[in-house]
């Protein structure tokens, strides 16, 4: 069952970006954030179980409100969708859920699925991809955060049919 949580909208924090260009000391002339702009109508999509395991890999905590106020940066909100599997006995992961929509993402949630190999896991590339084709016409700038290859042909397919 796929459940959808529609968000509240998007406050972006008090401090404004989350990152401003500026170069860094080193002579290289790299920066230290990008500032983007005119990017016009975004919509953010995020594989939340991708992003959780990479983060937890590199032993990071992820701010999520600042995330999206970065990826956002020069242009208009338009959705930001969050799809991950859901653990229905897991409390603390409710509440993060409920976080996540209060502070403007559109979470997609199913329930995981335990694999004949004991681990439970949930596959939520055909909504992302569904959703990447439906919200296609009504943006100009569409950005998958994922570590999952598999989103990636739906992702290249859906800019060459409305980006030409």
């Amino acid at each position: 069952m796929i459940q959808l949580i529609p968000p509240r909208p998007f406050q972006p924090s008090s401090n404004g970006h989350a990152y401003a260009a500026k170069p860094s000391s080193a002579s290289s002339g790299e920066f230290q954030g990008v500032e983007r702009t005119d990017r016009g109508r975004v919509v953010v999509f995020i594989d939340g179980a991708s992003l959780f395991y990479a983060a937890m890999q590199m032993e990071i905590e992820i701010d999520y409100t600042r995330l999206l106020s970065c990826l956002v940066s020069g242009g208009r909100l338009i959705h930001a969708h969050f799809y991950t599997g859901v653990d229905p006995s897991n409390e603390k992961q409710k509440g993060f859920l409920y976080w996540m929509q209060c502070n403007g993402y559109r979470v997609v949630a199913k329930e995981l699925v335990q694999s004949t190999t004991g681990a439970k896991k949930v596959n939520l590339n055909v909504e992302i991809a569904v959703d990447l084709v439906r919200l296609a016409p009504y943006c100009d700038t569409m950005i998958l955060v994922s570590g999952d290859g598999e989103a990636k042909p739906a992702f290249a397919r859906t800019i060459s049919t409305y980006y030409k």
